[in-house]
């Protein structure tokens, strides 16, 4: 059990999925006898352990093979969009579903269920009836595939490494991935995540953190997908980010950002490839971030090679103000009729120096 990062207490028991696959599960398909037989003892270890519930706010987390083959079956019943299994959630009634279809089976039919490992068919459905056991015993509703085990843990705590804040991690593997690519331009990405950011707080001051959080990483790996086609460099860098692999990041949090990437262009993306991990209600939010995304791309794409952007904006009653003085001449017409859709107010765009000459947002109060 892990408290601030820290482990603080451990259970070590017998109940190794081979194990009590030989000694309780004889017959191939197992019956529902010998089953239950298995539940009883693993209860019996879980009770005499004193195993405690999960408290508020923590998750249990598992990790080898067993959990990984199952997470990979449900995985593939769904239709998953990210193919990596670390950050995965298995949940209590998908978990029963994949235990009763391992044990339906016998052995040589299960080495067909697709995301199934052949060299697990044999242990499968006793490590599934442990796992489901331990889920009840701590009162848990789902567990959370961990790609690394406790040994890789132990070895980074023992070389004294010292354990970034998730939000560390996400941006460090964000220009990880960037670093991948080269085409793209680390000035303009900064200065697109920084229109972003100031577009976004504007618009929505009291968005989620972690939506912001990833409309700035969107607005930074935006260019990505040119390396593959310009012309729709959007889906190809969602595609990426989807398959990467991102350090730090949720799946669901992978979902959001490539979503955000996705709603940069207004055609571009479709809610049902990420629906086991995004809700109805995540589509508004996701909207206007997206198009904060788009309208901070529009900017930066006409602003001079190298120049700071100075962009302010103004949230009125009936309309969104953004003003640019580097901009030549751009009214943000192609936006317009989304903005009023996503924000319900007018877009206006004004570029140029502003009265008499300033670049400087009007003085509080004037309109």
């Amino acid at each position: 059990r892990f408290r601030d990062r820290k482990l603080r207490h451990t259970w070590s028991l017998p109940l190794g999925a081979l194990r009590l696959s030989d000694r309780f599960l004889s017959s191939d398909p197992p019956g529902e006898g010998q089953i239950r037989k298995l539940r009883a003892h693993v209860h019996r270890a879980l009770e005499r352990a004193d195993l405690p519930v999960l408290g508020e706010n923590e998750t249990l987390v598992a990790t080898g093979g067993t959990v990984r083959n199952l997470a990979r079956v449900d995985a593939r019943r769904r239709e998953y969009p990210i193919p990596h299994l670390h950050g995965y959630e298995v949940t209590r009634p998908h978990l029963k579903e994949i235990t009763a279809l391992l044990a339906g089976r016998k052995t040589r039919a299960r080495a067909g269920i697709p995301g199934l490992n052949r060299g697990r068919t044999e242990s499968i459905v006793g490590g599934s009836v442990v796992t489901e056991c331990v889920l009840d015993a701590c009162e848990g509703t789902r567990f959370v595939v961990a790609g690394q085990g406790l040994r890789e843990g132990i070895l980074l705590d023992r070389c004294g490494l010292r354990i970034p804040s998730p939000q560390q991690v996400r941006a460090r593997s964000v220009a990880a991935l960037i670093a991948h690519f080269t085409a793209r331009d680390p000035s303009r990405a900064k200065r697109r995540g920084d229109l972003a950011f100031a577009l976004y707080k504007s618009l929505e001051p009291r968005a989620e953190p972690i939506m912001t959080e990833m409309l700035v990483h969107a607005a930074e790996l935006l260019d990505i997908g040119k390396s593959i086609d310009f012309y729709r460099l959007q889906s190809h860098t969602a595609s990426i980010l989807r398959a990467s692999g991102l350090l730090g990041f949720s799946h669901r949090e992978i979902a959001l950002l490539s979503a955000i990437v996705e709603l940069a262009d207004e055609a571009g993306w479709n809610p049902k490839r990420a629906r086991p991990l995004l809700q109805e209600e995540d589509h508004d939010p996701l909207e206007r971030a997206g198009l904060a995304l788009s309208l901070a791309d529009a900017i930066e794409r006409r602003l001079p090679p190298g120049r700071t952007a100075q962009t302010w904006s103004r949230s009125l009653v009936d309309a969104f103000v953004v003003h640019e003085p580097a901009l030549a001449s751009w009214e943000g017409i192609e936006l317009r009729a989304r903005f009023r859709r996503a924000f319900g107010k007018e877009l206006r765009i004004a570029a140029g120096p502003g009265p008499g000459g300033s670049s400087s947002p009007p003085q509080k109060g004037r309109r």
